[in-house]
């Protein structure tokens, strides 16, 4: 694994713990309606960011989950995230 596979590897990673913190404390990042707030929000929009720079998750998966931020369609994205992850890891 060169230097560019490690980085974009510990970026990845750090999308998936993040979408792991939100969905592990919903009291603090959703509302009553199963739908992040500002803070989650805040968040969240940086996991869009990395998974875009990485680029290994469809972006219409990452545009539906940014228009309708549920904890539904965050917990796809991360099983999303976590297929693409052992994949990868299979390649290596």
């Amino acid at each position: 694994m060169d230097k560019g596979d490690r980085r974009l590897a510990r970026i990845e990673e750090e999308a998936r713990n993040l979408l792991y913190k939100l969905l592990s404390n919903r009291g603090r990042f959703f509302d009553n309606y199963g739908r992040l707030n500002s803070d989650g929000m805040r968040l969240f929009t940086r996991v869009i960011r990395i998974l875009k720079e990485v680029n290994t998750v469809p972006s219409t998966s990452l545009d539906k989950a940014r228009r309708d931020p549920t904890i539904e369609r965050i917990a796809r994205l991360l099983l999303l995230v976590d297929e693409e992850q052992t994949d990868g890891d299979r390649m290596h």
